[in-house]
């Protein structure tokens, strides 16, 4: 195939719509299934030595220790909840749908 063959191969691609992964027995092109992003239900931040947690819901968080020491268990509503720690270091939490590396 030459260059100008190539180019339009590429042309033709480049047209066809989004998520398209063949064609029926008509001709017709079937989109793919689409899998959208979920944010999180919890997001977690670190200001001035203290750990913000924002939960959407009720959830049940641990935090451990870089060596996987639990330090806190704790059960926190839906909204922001402000935890401070005796210790600098790095903790990760889990808040159920993931785990963050923090360092206070």
């Amino acid at each position: 195939m030459n260059r100008f063959g190539k180019i339009l191969l590429l042309a033709a691609f480049a047209a066809l719509p989004y998520g398209v992964t063949g064609s029926t027995a008509d001709g017709d092109y079937q989109p793919e299934t689409v899998v959208t992003e979920t944010v999180p239900a919890t997001t977690v931040a670190v200001l001035d030595g203290s750990i913000y947690i924002t939960a959407a819901e009720n959830t049940t968080i641990k935090i451990y220790t870089i060596l996987g020491n639990l330090v806190l268990e704790k059960k926190i509503p839906a909204g922001t909840t402000q935890i401070q720690l005796k210790a600098r270091g790095i903790y990760l939490i889990n808040t159920g749908d993931s785990i963050k590396r923090i360092a206070l």
